[in-house]
């Protein structure tokens, strides 16, 4: 019988076999996959810390990054902060941000301009020598330096510069958060964290000792390929220990995270867990499966568990706890997933709370912060609070172009100006500044001021755009104000009719209006920016004296100077103007002086018709007294030739009495000439107006001249005027012209040339409103005399017409001449103006009104000399004259009647009424004047006759009195014979 093998054996054995193969291969299994898993896992762990540390100083430094930039804005020209303001902007970052140690503001040769917090020592120095100032110099994006002791800190440090206006920005940064990392990760009892710069050299460690003899870990091979972009984790023997490392890069300032922690430390679970395994399988065979089959469950379903936990926390969950293990090996690597689960989450706690901390910032600055697409509408990836008081649409609308895209709300004008501003940048590789406008939530139009750069990759293409918005509606609204308020203060002072100068506090001018262009000769672009004096040059009218100072002294006296007409501008032609001056001080918006404004005014017009209405003044008052002289003379005159005139009568036959006679009565004749050129320099004397030829008088003076005057003198006429008949004295007018001429010979000695000639010419009524002669608008004849003479001076010309003026020898002139010149021009109503240089002779200019009509013929009557009769009534004040023509009349055969005024007169009159049959009467009386005393005669007797009689009588009273009745005109003085022969004229009786 076949031997049985017992059941318990056999499913021993089998159980033994079965479960010990599986047992060994499983065994083997798990202690490589254990280990293989383990491996992975720590890797795994440590890679994950590596990497984490490195996203958290990847964070670290990009605060600092950020307040740089903000600085950096501060740097803009157009925002134009005071620089005491930058150094308190700087000591409150380096108050809330404790990532700075120091940060300094360099100018662009490396002068310390502005450091917080400040150090005297420090503070205005050379760093031009400094590593970071020469890697930055001439560079445009920000550069992170290598890591050096600080002098101030005794500590790993190391700078950040960007550009600043024509400098740049450098921060030291504080390192001490490198030690809280490292502090903060412990792997088992030895593992550590490290962190060495982009050469090598240890910046944080565990072990400060390596720090301070900066020790460099390229000599370590496994370490010096991570300084080459090799990430990952390696094996690598230190100090005689074998150590397992995860090596991880911080990309902005190439740093090199390592976590380390030995191999027996870090590969503990693993081998206890082979132990365990292999004193299992050789301890219990029987229980080998069992063994197995706890130990498998007990193991690789924690094990499973765990490494999901594991995912969930590298995939950033870390809500759910980890469940309790049964093995220690798995409790210790859980716990040490718990910790760094924990690790991983405060950090990311305080990311989040620097986020937070870095967002307010950004919110509660003025303006909008902004970060967008460099796309055609510029998707919007980031926007600040601020945006929705610019636009009127929170952030939320416009991420992403949600609801709306940024670009939608700029104005359609502006577009294309803001594409290629923002080209323009991104080629030359700076910053753009742009200015344009929106439309509001609300519809109104705001002005934005948008400020940014772009951020580019290591192929130098464009990631986005960064850059800050702010509202400048108010600072453009009040430039256009400005610009408006500008172009009125323009227009206004170029309507100004007199000349207006602006000038700065040293007198320099500023701005002028166009008459002030016209009166300097100076055009505005030139003379702004020159001295006052420099442009005007003023000369005082009295003494020549130049005027200067006239800024100054209406800076220093702060007080406004009132008009004064006595200068006299020189242009930079050379012209000269008499102006009026006057300026006041340009005050600020704090009464302070900042400049003067000084306005000029052209008054020679109205000085050169000042001068004429003096001229007039005088010349009418010398006329008044050569009247007066002449009344006297003719009354004097009168008695004389007539007195002589009545002993010639009676002495007739008597050769010797009536030789002397005649030289008496020769003698008042050449008085009596005399006085009759003053009444013509007076305009008081009466002549006989008649229509003329002005060519037919030159003609006949002409000839008269070429009798009288040097023969060594060439007289030439040149009559082209078309219109030459006048109405006026003809004895007078070429009595006129043969002055003239005789004047001209007299500043002619050595002979020349006399040029007598005419032309047609019209006045307008603003030319005749200006002239000091009483003359009409309307056509008139120029008369010029010109001579090649001697010439006169300016004293010599202001009194050429004055009577009794000349520059003749004594005796030699009675300077009559050119004043009864004067005179009967000023009688037949025309003007004259002479012009005369020393040596280059003389020109009169006479210009008398066209009479238009035909010239009338003239004859003369021979009156008979006869006796007469009748009553006649002599009215003169003075006695000579009432005797003198008392003897007259009665030679002639006349009753006479004498009153010596006018109240008498009338009364004698009145008394012979009706036995008067002529009245004599004297035009000049006092009490009573001739045509005073003609009225009340003809009002009392309407057909009364009288016959008027004076030295000189004005046209218009005598004719007056024709038009009223008089019966004639007798000049005095008058002779025996002119009197018969006038009241042979007149019926009596």
């Amino acid at each position: 019988m076949k031997r049985m093998v017992s059941l318990k054996h056999i499913l021993t054995f089998n159980f033994m076999v079965v479960a010990l193969i599986p047992l060994l291969t499983s065994g083997f299994i798990v202690y490589h996959s254990i280990s293989y898993n383990m491996a992975k896992e720590i890797s795994s762990k440590n890679q994950m810390l590596a990497d984490s540390v490195a996203r958290e100083l990847e964070g670290f430094l990009d605060d600092p990054l950020r307040l740089l930039h903000e600085i950096q804005v501060l740097g803009n020209p157009d925002i134009n902060i005071p620089e005491q303001n930058i150094n308190r902007y700087l000591s409150e970052i380096l108050r809330y941000h404790l990532v700075f140690d120091m940060v300094m503001i360099l100018d662009d040769n490396g002068i310390v301009k502005n450091i917080s917090p400040y150090d005297e020592n420090l503070a205005g120095i050379d760093m031009s020598y400094q590593k970071y100032y020469l890697a930055q110099k001439n560079r445009d994006k920000p550069q992170w330096s290598q890591t050096f002791i600080s002098a101030k800190t005794g500590r790993p440090t190391l700078t950040l510069s960007v550009p600043f206006e024509k400098g740049m920005i450098v921060g030291f940064l504080n390192l001490k958060y490198l030690d809280t990392i490292i502090q903060n990760i412990r792997l088992g009892q030895h593992g550590y964290a490290s962190i060495c710069d982009s050469d090598g050299t240890v910046i944080a460690h565990v072990d400060p000792t390596l720090i301070e003899e900066r020790f460099n870990s390229k000599s370590i091979m496994v370490f010096e390929r991570g300084f080459y972009g090799k990430e990952g984790t390696f094996h690598y023997r230190f100090q005689n220990t074998n150590k397992i490392g995860s090596k991880a890069i911080v990309p902005q300032t190439k740093w090199l995270v390592i976590i380390t922690q030995t191999i027996d430390e870090a590969f503990a679970p693993v081998r206890h867990i082979q132990h365990i395994i292999l004193c299992g399988m050789l301890a219990a065979v029987l229980f080998a499966i069992f063994a197995a089959y706890i130990s498998l469950r007990m193991t690789l379903n924690p094990l499973g568990k765990l490494t999901e936990d594991t995912k969930r926390i590298a995939a950033g969950d870390y809500s759910s706890p980890l469940e309790p293990a049964a093995y220690r090996e798995i409790v210790t690597l859980e716990n040490s997933f718990i910790k760094m689960r924990d690790a991983l989450q405060s950090r990311e706690n305080a990311l989040r709370e620097s986020e937070s901390r870095y967002r307010t910032l950004v919110n509660n600055m003025p303006g909008a912060v902004y970060r967008s697409a460099y796309d055609d509408v510029w998707t919007t990836e980031y926007i600040s609070d601020g945006i929705e008081a610019l636009c009127g649409y929170p952030p939320s609308e416009l991420i992403n172009g949600k609801s709306k895209v940024y670009s939608s709300l700029v104005h359609p004008h502006d577009q294309q100006m803001i594409r290629e501003a923002v080209d323009r940048a991104i080629k030359q590789h700076r910053h753009f500044i742009i200015e344009y406008r929106i439309f509001h939530a609300d519809g109104t139009i705001r002005w934005i001021y948008s400020q940014g750069q772009a951020i580019y990759d290591d192929s130098d293409e464009v990631l986005f755009l960064d850059g800050v918005l702010l509202d400048c509606t108010e600072r453009k609204v009040a430039e256009t104000a400005l610009l408006e308020s500008e172009e009125k203060l323009q227009i206004t002072l170029n309507s100004i009719g007199d000349a207006v100068i602006a000038t700065d506090m040293g007198g320099r001018i500023e701005r002028m209006n166009p008459v002030a262009e016209t009166l300097s000769g100076w055009n505005a672009k030139d003379a702004i920016g020159c001295l006052f004096d420099q442009v005007f040059h003023l000369i005082d009218q009295q003494n020549s004296q130049a005027i200067s100072g006239l800024v100054s002294d209406v800076v220093k006296t702060g007080k406004p100077v009132e008009f004064q007409a006595n200068a006299i501008l020189i242009s930079k032609d050379g012209q000269e103007r008499v102006i009026a001056n006057s300026g006041a001080p340009i005050l600020n918006e704090k009464d302070e002086i900042v400049g003067a404004v000084l306005v000029f005014r052209d008054i020679s017009e109205q000085a050169q018709l000042e001068s004429r209405i003096r001229q007039s003044e005088k010349m009418e008052s010398i006329g008044r007294l050569a009247g007066g002289v002449a009344h006297d003379f003719n009354n004097m005159l009168g008695g004389i030739i007539g007195a002589a005139d009545l002993l010639a009568l009676q002495i007739k036959g008597n050769q010797i009495a009536e030789e002397h006679v005649a030289i008496i009565i020769q003698a008042a004749e050449r008085v009596a000439d005399l006085t009759s050129k003053l009444l013509s320099f007076s305009h008081k004397g009466k002549f006989i107006s008649k229509p003329l030829s002005v060519h037919d008088m030159i003609n006949d003076s002409v000839g008269i001249l070429l009798h009288s005057l040097n023969k060594r003198i060439h007289i030439t006429t040149e009559l082209s005027a078309t219109q030459h008949v006048m109405s006026g004295d003809k004895s007078q007018l070429q009595n006129t012209i043969i002055n003239l001429g005789v004047n001209a010979s007299d500043a002619m000695p050595d002979g020349g040339e006399l040029t007598f000639r005419t032309e047609n010419i019209s006045f307008d009524q603003e030319y005749c409103e200006n002239s000091s002669f009483a003359i009409q608008p309307g056509q008139y004849i120029k008369l010029t005399v010109k001579d090649t003479g001697i010439g006169m001076d300016d004293s010599i010309l202001a009194k050429i017409f004055e009577p009794f003026f000349t520059t003749k020898k004594e005796g030699a002139g009675t300077g009559l001449g050119l004043a009864a010149v004067y005179g009967t021009v000023k009688d037949h109503y025309g003007a004259i103006a002479v012009e005369s240089l020393v040596g280059s002779g003389t020109e009169f200019h006479i210009y008398f009104p066209i009479l238009d009509g035909h010239l009338e013929q003239q004859t003369q009557r021979d009156v008979a000399v006869k006796k007469l009769t009748g009553t006649i009534l002599i009215v003169d004040d003075e006695s000579v004259i009432r005797k003198t023509a008392v003897a007259m009349l009665e030679e002639l055969g006349y009753t006479v009647l004498t009153a010596e005024d006018g109240p008498k007169a009338i009364q004698h009159y009145k008394d012979s009424y009706p036995g008067v049959d002529l009245v004599l009467l004297d035009m000049i009386m006092p009490n009573m004047s001739g045509p005073e005393v003609f009225r009340e005669i003809r009002a009392f007797d309407p057909s009364a006759k009288i016959l008027v009689s004076s030295g000189y009588s004005k046209d218009r009273a005598v004719d007056e009195l024709k038009q009223m009745g008089a019966v004639g005109f007798i000049k005095k003085p008058y002779r025996y014979i002119e009197l018969a022969e006038v009241l042979a004229q007149i019926s009596i009786g």
